[in-house]
């Protein structure tokens, strides 16, 4: 029962980082959800300091300790998640307001009472189980597994902000099957404390989250009028469906439109920007749509088959509907959100999907497109992210497969011979977003063979949106007359069309640059930036940029990231009111790993420092230091990068996230009950950390130069079919890298027991580190190299144990 308790505690840990990742998904930003994962693991690395500093104390009076530990973890979750709900928390103030940044420490803090808790009830349970440690250590890891599981699976019935809450309910079952004796006081005690947690969580304000006034949801709400109507949650995301008097959304509606727009609601998801739902009883009431950017598409041909990725509530259908296209297909991720379009709302959006014309697909858009051989003569791909977030570079460490170089080749080969891909991105001031996304579009087309993409490009704007149409084929002199006739009966700004004049850039909406030393330049500058990207030296365009324009790739998929570090001295020169307008994610992510390296050292290594000083005596410190150091930034490196490569073949974000991180936890807990036994196998050429390492490598490589060629034939329709191939390939690679780290342990407890605390404390410190550090590595080199550089830290693991105290060979220690 005592091992049922471990994997319970163990899976309450996990489904509670998994948990405040969500809630902070949604009363914050995705790039604040790495802090989650670092508080997370320096609960872990405080622990092991902790349990050093009481070492005997806590190893004689074990099962009393573990069981307070775990009462502590489940009465703390309510009680701090409810106080951080509290704080003041202003993301996009971070660089400017240097007291934001007291408010995200608190909150850390809080965050890391209950994983200090929980780490020192695991820890503590493996530490007093040491002769038996692969079978708790599998448990430990099993439970982990199963915890994120659990998490996912809850999240489809209860809300995000009682996430929580599921957790909290894992720490107290722990608890009780702790607690030491074996008369019925315990239990009663046990539901005591559990009558009152319940009382607690009724009485704590769980279900109202404090979301940044910033995002979009707290915007729609100040609109006069306006309420939430409906609200679902989903691991997907939290959905709210927003009505009001004043809600009226449309991109970039022409001034020159004269008739009146539908009664609209907004559907926001995350809190963030959702899609929008358009009462459009009959279709003559979808004209306003004509007479926005969207429509520019239609306006060159009509398309007989139609993709719309994204569909969202319809919109585009009603578009697409308008100019009586034959065969719509819509694209929706989101399954709630096209139960919600098609359920209770289908009348407020006008029923979009219940069009004999329209098919409804339910899946992710860039899995399915490399699915399909259909072929189409529009492929549709609207906004998709919030402009306000957009502009202030909260998306910069988002990933992203739809807009990667990859990807646009892929739907440019799923288009008809003269068929059209249509994407719209948000213009930003000074412009970036959209500039991207065109030289991603002239990369494609090159790589296609094309000489002239130049003959192959349409763009227009007005004031916040650029459409940027893209064809296998030349544009056509008929399709380009077309197209300025568009452009002339709705005032719309043409950016680039064959043989556009310059003069015609910029002369009803200009739209300047910014240039090196931060000051605005020209009148045009999408169309300045087209024409050096298909006249010019492309290479030398990017060298000089400002901002980082590169097409984003399968291997750095951070679309939304334009951060270069030569715009930051331009930041601090303009001042907080023009730079929160600016890029400024991915400079806090560094400043992020700055804080929780300081954090680490503070709670981790500096408490070490008092622990047996008379240990440092000895020799091997500093390879023990490397060995453990290297495990814990190479482990978490591994797993980072391998969610993010699978999650394409998966096609499902949540799916990819929940079956890596549990297979490479139960696998790796497998790998470590395997270790002994096989350690103990006579006649092996050498040990079996070095054995590990070298199948590590090798099925890394494997995984690395050949993983798209050896899951293509593997590729199947059936989501259980993928997700079985990605748990046998993560097997290969995830039991062999739970072998090292407790062969560490071992090999330091049989020969210099006085270094575990000093192994224990590096290796959280790494795990801490690790997280925001695999991020800034992959925005800059790849997923690619980030496993290269993982397999290269396992080797020096590898080649640092054999110098650590008690390896063959050491001196003063026996062979």
């Amino acid at each position: 029962m005592q091992r049922v308790g471990l994997a319970l505690i163990s899976g309450a840990v996990l489904a509670l980082e998994l948990a405040l990742m969500r809630v902070w998904a949604i009363t914050q930003y995705h790039h604040l959800s790495y802090l989650v994962i670092s508080t997370a693991l320096l609960g872990f690395g405080a622990s092991g300091t902790l349990l050093c500093l009481v070492r005997g104390w806590a190893a004689r009076h074990w099962r009393g300790v573990s069981c307070a530990a775990a009462l502590g973890f489940a009465a703390s979750v309510p009680v701090c998640f409810a106080a951080s709900q509290r704080l003041p928390l202003r993301p996009l103030e971070l660089l400017w307001v240097p007291s934001s940044w007291l408010w995200v420490l608190v909150s850390q803090l809080l965050a890391f009472v209950p994983f200090l808790f929980g780490a020192t009830c695991i820890g503590l349970l493996l530490i007093a189980h040491a002769d038996r440690a692969e079978r708790w250590y599998a448990a430990n890891l099993a439970g982990s597994g199963l915890g994120v599981v659990g998490v996912v699976a809850v999240s489809w019935w209860i809300p995000a902000s009682w996430l929580p809450a599921f957790a909290a309910a894992l720490g107290l079952l722990a608890a009780g099957l702790l607690i030491p004796g074996k008369s019925v006081a315990p239990l009663l005690v046990t539901a005591g404390i559990a009558a009152a947690m319940a009382l607690a969580y009724a009485r704590l304000p769980l279900s109202d989250l404090h979301i940044d006034e910033y995002k979009t949801l707290p915007g729609l709400l100040r609109l006069g009028g306006s309420r939430i109507v409906a609200r679902r949650d989903g691991p997907l995301g939290r959905l709210d469906v927003v009505a009001g008097p004043a809600i009226h959304e449309v991109i970039d509606l022409s001034p020159a439109f004269a008739g009146e727009v539908p009664p609209q609601m907004v559907l926001a998801s995350d809190a963030g920007r959702g899609t929008t739902l358009t009462e459009v009883a009959d279709l003559r009431q979808a004209e306003f749509l004509d007479w926005s950017v969207l429509a520019a598409p239609y306006h060159l041909a009509r398309p007989g088959k139609v993709l719309i990725v994204g569909a969202g509530g319809g919109t585009d259908v009603h578009l697409a509907r308008y100019h009586h296209t034959p065969q719509i297909t819509a694209l929706e991720l989101n399954g709630q959100v096209a139960d919600l379009v098609r359920g209770q709302f289908a009348g407020a959006a006008g029923d979009p999907y219940g069009r004999p014309e329209v098919r409804l697909v339910v899946a992710e858009a860039r899995g399915w497109l490399e699915r399909t051989e259909e072929r189409f003569d529009l492929i549709s791909v609207p906004l998709l992210d919030a402009f306000a977030a957009a502009s202030a570079g909260v998306y910069a460490l988002n990933e992203s497969y739809l807009y990667t170089l990859e990807a646009v080749e892929r739907m440019l080969s799923r288009l008809t011979e003269r068929g059209v891909l249509s994407v719209v991105r948000w213009i930003e001031y000074p412009p970036r977003d959209a500039i991207k996304f065109l030289a991603t579009a002239v990369e494609a087309l090159r790589r296609r063979g094309i000489e002239r993409p130049d003959q192959h490009l349409l763009v227009v704007r007005l004031q916040f949106a650029a459409h940027v149409l893209v064809s296998p084929a030349p544009f056509s002199d008929r399709q380009i007359q077309s197209f300025r006739s568009f452009l002339d009966s709705r005032n719309f700004q043409a950016v680039w069309y064959p043989g556009m004049p310059a003069e015609e850039a910029g002369h009803r909406h200009e739209l300047p640059g910014m240039d090196g030393d931060g000051r605005l330049v020209g009148r045009a500058a999408i169309h300045d930036a087209a024409r050096a990207l298909l006249f010019d030296d492309a290479e030398r365009f990017h060298q000089r940029s400002l901002f980082n324009l590169r097409p984003a790739t399968d291997d750095r998929p951070y679309y939304f990231n334009f951060f270069r570090w030569k715009l930051l001295p331009v930041l601090v020169r303009l001042g907080p009111q023009a730079a929160s307008q600016m890029e400024y994610g991915y400079a806090l992510l560094v400043v992020t790993m700055v804080q929780a390296v300081v954090l680490a050292a503070v709670l981790v290594l500096l408490p070490l420092r008092w622990v047996r000083r008379q240990a440092w005596r000895h020799g091997g410190k500093l390879a023990t230091a490397g060995y453990f150091g290297s495990l814990g930034l190479a482990y978490l490196f591994l797993e980072i990068a391998f969610i993010q490569k699978l999650s394409l073949y998966l096609a499902h974000p949540v799916l990819a996230a929940a079956a890596v991180l549990g297979g490479f936890l139960v696998c790796s807990g497998l790998g470590s009950a395997l270790s002994r036994r096989v350690s103990s196998l006579p006649g092996l050429p050498c040990s079996a950390v070095t054995m590990a390492v070298a199948l590590i490598v090798v099925v890394g490589l494997v995984c690395t130069l050949g993983l798209s060629a050896l899951l293509e034939p593997l590729s199947s329709p059936s989501l259980l079919v993928r997700t079985c191939v990605c748990l046998v390939l993560l097997a290969f690679l995830a039991v062999p890298m739970g072998v090292p780290f407790p062969q560490g342990l071992v090999q330091l407890d049989r020969q210099e027991p006085a270094y575990l605390p000093w192994a224990w404390g590096v290796n959280g410190f790494a795990s801490v580190v690790a997280g925001p550090l695999a991020v800034l590595l992959a925005m800059a080199v790849g997923f690619n190299a980030l496993v290269w550089l993982s397999l290269g830290l396992y080797v020096v693991a590898a080649f640092l144990r054999g110098r650590m105290p008690g390896a063959r060979g050491t001196a003063g220690h026996p062979a």
